[in-house]
């Protein structure tokens, strides 16, 4: 106890200084509370926008796989398309063989009826020549008259003269 102060008035003045000690912890640890509730909105807010930015990335992630499956469609409708085209090509070039081919035997069997008729124009020119020859021996022998017939000349050898 100071010296010049009664009991009574240590008791009070230190009752007051402890209340005040007590209103100054008071206020640290209500100042305290409040700034921990000020982190803590701070941190829910962060929080909250985190969790709309997550929102936001899982939209833009659900676009960007709506968009290849998209691309995934396409490329396999594109492979679809190229294999059709590839098959409708086969078939067009083994359309175009066959053609190539039917005009190849039609030409080899134009050509062999051509040779046949050749043939066949060739020998008819040579039994034509022949008959001639042969109607010429007769006209030479049925033309001439009897009369006109020397001794030891056949008709034949008439027409050299």
């Amino acid at each position: 106890m100071p010296a010049g102060i009664s009991e009574s008035d240590f008791k009070i003045q230190s009752e007051r200084i402890l209340r005040q000690i007590r209103a100054t912890k008071l206020e640290g640890l209500q100042a305290d509370l409040d700034r921990e509730k000020l982190i803590t909105k701070r941190k829910q807010k962060s929080v909250e926008v985190a969790a709309e930015q997550l929102r936001q990335e899982e939209i833009k992630l659900s676009i960007e796989q709506t968009r290849t499956d998209i691309l995934r469609n396409n490329l396999r409708k594109t492979e679809v398309e190229r294999s059709i085209s590839e098959v409708e090509i086969t078939g067009a070039q083994d359309r175009l063989s066959f053609e190539t081919q039917a005009v190849d035997l039609n030409r080899d069997l134009f050509r062999q009826r051509l040779e046949a008729l050749d043939l066949t124009l060739g020998e008819a020119t040579f039994h034509n020549d022949d008959r001639r020859s042969e109607y010429r021996e007769k006209e030479i022998r049925v033309g001439l008259p009897r009369s006109f017939s020397f001794p030891g000349m056949s008709a034949a050898n008439a027409n050299l003269n």
